[in-house]
């Protein structure tokens, strides 16, 4: 009886753990789903975590067909923007100031939608829910 349990244990965590590849991994995106503009409303620290909205600040990537795109935060009133240069590497975003410069910015796509994504922030380690405007 004993046995039938231990087997019935293994195979929750075999489960559980498959279940875990599957979502932990972001697959691959197209430039397709990521071009428009997108805005960031909200931040996590895990992609189910719950997401505290974004006031302080409005920010927006624009990400057009040919590669090119602008990056705009409005902080208090006060709006900063630059024009990037994009590039895709499997499920993450790359963005550069100049045509073939260094990446200044890298963001993972984990879950993805053609509406709504969120994106982990490499460099700082939090989770971006982004919307499509």
């Amino acid at each position: 009886m004993n046995n039938k349990y231990s087997i019935l244990r293994m195979l929750c965590l075999v489960a559980a753990a498959t279940l875990f590849c599957l979502t932990a991994f972001a697959a691959d995106v197209t430039a397709a789903e990521v071009e428009g503009t997108w805005e960031h409303v909200a931040t996590s620290e895990t992609p189910d975590g719950e997401a505290e909205p974004l006031d302080i600040a409005a920010i927006t990537w624009t990400f057009n067909a040919d590669g090119t795109g602008r990056y705009v935060q409005k902080v208090m009133g006060r709006e900063m923007g630059r024009d990037m240069f994009w590039g895709l590497d499997g499920a993450k975003i790359q963005l550069m100031f100049k045509k073939g410069g260094k990446v200044k910015a890298t963001y993972t796509v984990v879950r993805k939608g053609a509406e709504k994504m969120i994106w982990k922030n490499e460099k700082l380690g939090d989770y971006y829910h982004v919307e499509k405007r």
